[in-house]
C-alpha cells in the first residue's frame, strides 16, 4: 500500500457503473443520443398549452368507406356535421349547428352511435382523447388524472413528460413530404414504437411524428392507436370473442398548423377498420374527416403546465329543426373523406396488414362471391379462400388459393391466382375452374349477386369455366383510379345446366342461357377509369370502361364492350346515369356466351329477364333523384343507440335500350338459346332483337336512402301497364 485513500477510485468506478447501467435504457428507448435530444425538445415544446383560447368552425365528415377488391374504395355513406369549436384552458365544446346526409343505401347513424365529440382541440399535454365522452360519469372520489384514465379513447401522448415508460424512438432523417393537404414540407420524421408491456391496460400510439426542423414543433401525427393488456387483465367473455373474431384497426392522421404562435390541430382524419375473418377481403371503414377555418385566438385562457388535464370536450346541438336548415357548407360531403384510400394508410397500420414484415397469411376470400353465394346453377356454394402475402420475403408478392364446392350441381371449383406489384405496373397468374358471370351489361361492384337470388330473382347469366391466363397492367394513378391491363390465356367453356327452378321462396327462376362449349386462346385488352364512380357509392363524378376481347380456337369472337357512369349531387337533387354500348362479330357462328342479352330489372324492368338479344346492343338508364326536406335525422332510441334516418326521396329513372342482330350468322346465334314459357305462359324464342328501341319508366319511393324501394313501373309499349314494384338495396 502506497498510502494512498481508494475512496477517489471507488467514487469513480461507481460513477462508471451507474452511468453503464443508464446507457441501455437510453439506447433502448432512442435510437441515438441526438434523436434524444430532439424528442426532448419537442416534447419540452409540446408540454405547456400556451395561454391563449379559440374558436373556429369546423366541418367534419363521418362517412362508411367500403374496400372492395383490385384497390376500388368508395363512400357508400356520409354524415356531415358543420359547427363552431371552442377551447380555453378550463372548457371546450363542439357545437354542432348543421347536418345533412347522402347515402346509396343504409344511412348509418355513426355520428348519433359515437354520442361524444370527435374533435381534438389541441395535440398539447401528456395525453389526448381521440372521443370525449361527455356521458360517462366519473365518481365524486375520483380525482383529474383518474377522469382522464377513465375515458376509454384518452391515449399516451408520445411527447408526454412519462414518454418513456411506453415508447421507443427510431429514425430522425429529414425529408421532404406532402402532407395531409398535399402541400410540400420539409420535416423530421420519428418512428415511435410502443413497449410490449404494461403493468394495466393501456391505450397506445405507433407510427410517425412529423417534427418542424429547426425547431421540433410537432406538425403531424400519423399512425395507429390501439390498447395493450397485461396478461392478467385480458378480455373476457363475449369482448374476448368479438376481440378474436374481428380485426379492427384505428388509425390516425392529425395535422398541426400554426396560428398566432398557438399549434392548431386544423385537419384531423380517422379510420376504424373493421375485418371479418373466414369471409371476404372486402372491408369497411368508419372514417372521420375535419376540417378547421376560420381560427380566431384570443388571450385569456388559463395556461395549462406539465402533466396537467385538459378540460373534456363537451358536445351540444341546435334545434332539430336549425341544424335541417343549415346552409352554411364550405364542401361537399363527399369530397374530403374520398381524398385518401386505406390502402395509402397501412404502412402505419397493424404490424399484420402493413405491406411490409414476415410473410403473413389471411384465410378470406376477395368477395362474397367467392365465400358463400346461391343461384339456380350451383344452389349452394360454399368456399375458403386463403392469401399468402411475401412481404419482405419477396416483395409485391401475394399467392391466393382456394377451394369450394356447388352442393346441386357437384361440381368443385377454384384453382390458384398469383399477383405482383410493382409499384404502378402489376402482373398476375391465374388457373381456376370457376363459374362465371357472362351477363355483359352488369354493375362490376355488384358483389351480393351471390345472395340476392335467395329472396329475389336470379337475373344473372353464368358459364362453368376453365381459366389458365397470365396477365399485367399499369395504374394510371397511384390509387389506381385509372388502369389499363392486357390479358392473355386459355379458356374452356363447359356446358351449365340449370338446377333449380325454383327458388326459397317460391319465386319461380327464369331458364338459364344456353353455353357453346369449346376450347379457345383469349386476348382482352381493358381500360378502367374511376371505378369508383358509381351506384354503389356517393362521390359524383364519371367513370368509364373498355373491354376488347378476341377469342381463337373452337369459338371465335372479337368484342367490344363499354360503360360510362356518372353521379351529380346538386344541393337536394342526385342525378346519375349509366350507358353501355357493345358489339360482336365472328367469322361463323357467334357463342350464345358472347351475345348481348337484355331485359329484367337489372336493365330493361317491365320486359322479361333476356327477352331482347343480338350482336350488337345500347342500354341507357338515367335517373333524378329528390331528398325530401324531412325525416333526414336518425331516430333517437337511447342515448347511444339510434335508428337510421328514414330518409326518403323520390327517384324517377328511365331506361332505354336496343339490341339488333346484324346478319343471318348473328339470327342463327340467338336461335341456338332455343325457347323458354314467357311471363304470360307462352313459348316463345328464348331472345329476340328488340325490333327498334324499347324503353320502360319507374317512380320509386325510396325508404333509408335507396335500402327499401316502393314504386310503380310500365314499359313504354302503348299497351303498357303500370305495375307495383318493391325493392331492397335496388341501384342503378
Amino acid at each position: 500500500m502506497d498510502g494512498t485513500s481508494p475512496c477517489p477510485y471507488l467514487h469513480r468506478v461507481i460513477a462508471l457503473l451507474l452511468v453503464l447501467q443508464q446507457a441501455p435504457a437510453d439506447t433502448a428507448a432512442y435510437a441515438t443520443p441526438a434523436l434524444r435530444a430532439l424528442v426532448a425538445r419537442a416534447a419540452d415544446l409540446n408540454a405547456v398549452v400556451p395561454a391563449r383560447s379559440y374558436s373556429a368552425h369546423f366541418e367534419s365528415e363521418i362517412a362508411v368507406n367500403k374496400a372492395l377488391p383490385d384497390r376500388v374504395e368508395g363512400i357508400s355513406s356520409v354524415e356531415q356535421y358543420a359547427g363552431t369549436l371552442t377551447w380555453s384552458g378550463d372548457s371546450a365544446n363542439q357545437h354542432n349547428q348543421g347536418y345533412r346526409v347522402v347515402t346509396t343505401g343504409l344511412p348509418l347513424p355513426a355520428g348519433y352511435v359515437l354520442g361524444s365529440a370527435w374533435i381534438a382541440p389541441n395535440l398539447y399535454g401528456d395525453r389526448f382523447t381521440l372521443l370525449s365522452n361527455p356521458k360517462e360519469k366519473v365518481s365524486e372520489k375520483s380525482d383529474q388524472r383518474d377522469s382522464l384514465a377513465a375515458r376509454a379513447q384518452s391515449v399516451v401522448h408520445p411527447l408526454a413528460s412519462d414518454r418513456d415508460r411506453y415508447y421507443s424512438y427510431s429514425g430522425g432523417d429529414t425529408v421532404d413530404v406532402k402532407d395531409a393537404l398535399g402541400q410540400e414540407r420539409r420535416v423530421v420524421i420519428v418512428l415511435v414504437t410502443p413497449h410490449q408491456a404494461y403493468a394495466d391496460p393501456t391505450r397506445v400510439f405507433t407510427g410517425e411524428l412529423y417534427l418542424e426542423v429547426g425547431t421540433g414543433a410537432l406538425m403531424r401525427m400519423r399512425g395507429q392507436i390501439y390498447t395493450v393488456r397485461p396478461p392478467e387483465k385480458q378480455l373476457r367473455g363475449l369482448k374476448k370473442i368479438a376481440n378474436a373474431l374481428v380485426a379492427s384497426a384505428t388509425i390516425i392522421d392529425f395535422q398541426n398548423e400554426r396560428i398566432d404562435g398557438v399549434l392548431i390541430p386544423t385537419y384531423q382524419s380517422g379510420d376504424l377498420a373493421i375485418l371479418i375473418p373466414l369471409t371476404t377481403a372486402m372491408g369497411t371503414m368508419v372514417r372521420m374527416v375535419t376540417r378547421l377555418t376560420d381560427v380566431t385566438i384570443t388571450p385569456g385562457s388559463v395556461a395549462l403546465g406539465q402533466g396537467a388535464v385538459p378540460p373534456e370536450v363537451q358536445r351540444t346541438e341546435a334545434p332539430r329543426d336549425s341544424i335541417g336548415r343549415f346552409r352554411g357548407w364550405l364542401d361537399a360531403p363527399t369530397d374530403w373523406p374520398s381524398r385518401y384510400l386505406i390502402n395509402g394508410k397501412l404502412d402505419v397500420g397493424p404490424p399484420r396488414i402493413r405491406p411490409t414484415g414476415k410473410p403473413v397469411l389471411f384465410i378470406r376470400a376477395p368477395n362474397t362471391y367467392e365465400f358463400f353465394r346461391f343461384n339456380r346453377v350451383e344452389g349452394i356454394y360454399t368456399g375458403v379462400v386463403g392469401t399468402v402475402f411475401f412481404r419482405d420475403a419477396f416483395p409485391g408478392l401475394a399467392l391466393r388459393g382456394g377451394i369450394g364446392y356447388g352442393w346441386w350441381d357437384g361440381r368443385l371449383k377454384g384453382g390458384l391466382v398469383a399477383t405482383l406489384d410493382r409499384g404502378r405496373w402489376f402482373g398476375e397468374l391465374t388457373a381456376r375452374r370457376e363459374l362465371s358471370v357472362v351477363t355483359k351489361f352488369r354493375d362490376p361492384l355488384d358483389y351480393a349477386m351471390g345472395t340476392r337470388p335467395i329472396f329475389a330473382q336470379d337475373l344473372y347469366d353464368y358459364a362453368n369455366r376453365l381459366v389458365g391466363q397470365v396477365g399485367g397492367g399499369y395504374s394510371l394513378e397511384k390509387n389506381r383510379s385509372g388502369v389499363i391491363r392486357a390479358d392473355v390465356g386459355v379458356v374452356q367453356d363447359q356446358p351449365t345446366p340449370q338446377e333449380l327452378f325454383h327458388g326459397p321462396f317460391g319465386q319461380t327462376y327464369y331458364p338459364v342461357a344456353n353455353v357453346d362449349p369449346g376450347t379457345y386462346f383469349r386476348s382482352r385488352i381493358s381500360l378502367i377509369w374511376r371505378e369508383d364512380i358509381s351506384s354503389h357509392f356517393a362521390r359524383p363524378g364519371i367513370g368509364a370502361q373498355v373491354f376488347v376481347e378476341n377469342g381463337q380456337g373452337d369459338l371465335q369472337y372479337t368484342s367490344i364492350n363499354a360503360r360510362l357512369v356518372g353521379r351529380q349531387n346538386v344541393g337536394g337533387l342526385i342525378l346519375s346515369f349509366v350507358g353501355y354500348g357493345g358489339i360482336v362479330r365472328a367469322p361463323t357462328a357467334i357463342p350464345t356466351q358472347q351475345l348481348f342479352l337484355i331485359g329484367g330489372s337489372f336493365t330493361l324492368p317491365g320486359y322479361d329477364f333476356d327477352q331482347f338479344g343480338g350482336d350488337q346492343a345500347m342500354l341507357l338508364t338515367g335517373s333524378v333523384g329528390f331528398i325530401l326536406p324531412f325525416l333526414r335525422q336518425p331516430i333517437p332510441v337511447s342515448k347511444k343507440l339510434a335508428l337510421p334516418a328514414i330518409n326518403p326521396n323520390i327517384n324517377l329513372i328511365a331506361y332505354v335500350g336496343w339490341t339488333g342482330a346484324s346478319n343471318a350468322t348473328a339470327q342463327a346465334s340467338l336461335n341456338q338459346l332455343g325457347t323458354r314459357v314467357n311471363s304470360d305462359n307462352q313459348v316463345v324464342p328464348f331472345s329476340v332483337p328488340t325490333n327498334g328501341a324499347r324503353g320502360s319508366v319507374q317512380l320509386r319511393l325510396g325508404l333509408f336512402g335507396n335500402f327499401l324501394g316502393f314504386g310503380l313501373i310500365r314499359t313504354l309499349e302503348a299497351d303498357g301497364k303500370w305495375s307495383f314494384l318493391f325493392t331492397i338495396s335496388q341501384y342503378l
